[in-house]
């Protein structure tokens, strides 16, 4: 159990003006002390220090009931620090008083990670923001009710093999989804809505891959592809056997994919790369390609053309 005591306390030192003074749970966590207020007032002459209760005496009001109610109730927060470190969350003054005044406790991480997702909108670039939020939904596509106190080393091994055995994600994509898991997971353990990071002994790694180009044959190859319109009218059915239209789409991609590749422009979009490896495939170019890469080929056939 964690460092923690749970006791019953009255303060005698404040009264009402009708000479009444209130009972208060005390607990006592890490040497730090927080009193939770009871609706429960009697006269200080009627107060038992020894036993920390009411006095059996004439007079006192209801001495038997009373003291079966403060038991009750010291015993229904060291209950409540029981299942906080039965269920792995942090035993906090907040989470305690929350449970204990029936608070609902919002524990989903999915909410969590959005929320603080949401609070950086305005500090990362727009495609970092995009990139985020893909991945808090693929985790809640996974497990929409997902607590922060699930996720422990166990948890991360069976989202990891998952992400590779079903999804068939490369390591470095493994990497990008678990890292945003790692965010969030973070800022929960610094603002102690957790008791230990499991991260701390959790290790993956990042491929080192060769940053990939297109020659200036391949290039060409591309535009080839792009003037002749062959994208145009291209069709896909959904899972209900309902046709879109994609060529368009598809077909403004690739201009923006050339115009990077000749000026080193950046346009976010989430799903641009998904696109660009459906065109190298249509045109047979077998090559591991992100957008990024595009601005790697400018770079490349500037240099090649002496351009700079």
């Amino acid at each position: 159990m964690a460092n923690v005591t749970v006791s019953i306390y009255f303060n005698n030192s404040f009264t009402k003006k009708n000479g009444m003074s209130r009972f208060y749970i005390q607990v006592i966590l890490n040497r730090k002390i927080k009193r939770i207020p009871l609706n429960l007032h009697i006269d200080p002459q009627y107060y038992n220090p020894k036993t920390k209760g009411i006095k059996e005496v004439k007079g006192a009001p209801n001495p038997r009931v009373n003291n079966l109610f403060l038991k009750e109730k010291q015993n229904e927060v060291e209950q409540i620090i029981i299942d906080l470190e039965r269920k792995k969350q942090a035993v906090t003054f907040t989470n305690i008083v929350n449970y204990f005044e029936n608070k609902k406790v919002n524990d989903s991480f999915i909410e969590f990670a959005r929320s603080k997702l949401i609070e950086e909108r305005n500090q990362i670039k727009k495609s970092h923001y995009e990139g985020l939020e893909l991945k808090i939904t693929l985790l809640e596509r996974y497990q929409p009710h997902l607590t922060i106190y699930e996720i422990d080393e166990s948890w991360l091994e069976t989202y990891r093999n998952y992400l590779i055995e079903t999804l068939n994600y490369k390591q470095n994509t493994v990497y990008g989804t678990l890292s945003m898991i790692r965010k969030f997971v973070t800022i929960a353990f610094k603002k102690a809505i957790i008791k230990s990071n499991p991260f701390t002994n959790f290790s993956f790694e990042k491929e080192d891959i060769q940053k990939s180009y297109l020659t200036l044959d391949e290039l060409d190859k591309l535009h080839n592809y792009y003037n002749s319109k062959q994208l145009s009218g291209m069709t896909k059915k959904d899972d209900r056997g309902k046709t879109y239209l994609i060529g368009d789409k598809h077909h403004e991609t690739l201009q923006h994919i050339l115009i990077s590749c000749y000026s080193g422009f950046v346009r976010n979009s989430s799903d641009i790369n998904i696109i660009l490896r459906f065109i190298m495939k249509e045109i047979g170019i077998n090559k591991y390609l992100t957008f990024h890469s595009t601005r790697h080929t400018f770079a490349v056939s500037s240099l090649t053309l002496g351009i700079i």
